[in-house]
């Protein structure tokens, strides 16, 4: 999970920053948003890999129900498609960082 830890933290920050920064030259906030794609893309598949490493523990069971739910409603065309990933990347995030010593990936 230090490995998780420490990526998860530069596929957030990067965004912050590009957005923050910003404020220099506007076109970074397009870079901001757009780098937000990857750190979606990360958490994906990387919770998908713990949750096959531990398939029995239930934050990992809910992220997956989360990640299925948000595929149905992308295939919907719902609009909570564009909610969901907020509370998504928040919760990997609380996973990632309230298990920082637990290594599930090895």
């Amino acid at each position: 999970m230090k490995t998780l830890f420490y990526l998860n933290s530069i596929f957030i920050g990067l965004p912050i920053v590009l957005c923050l920064s910003s404020f220099i030259h506007s076109d970074l906030l397009f870079w901001g948003l757009y780098s937000i794609l990857p750190l979606g893309i990360f958490q994906s598949i990387s919770g998908i890999i713990v949750f096959i490493k531990n398939y029995n523990e239930i934050q990992y069971q809910l992220y997956i129900y989360g990640l299925l739910l948000f595929g149905i409603l992308c295939l919907l065309e719902s609009i909570l498609a564009f909610i969901l990933p907020i509370p998504l990347a928040l919760y990997y995030t609380f996973m990632v960082y309230n298990n920082p010593n637990k290594t599930p990936l090895v």
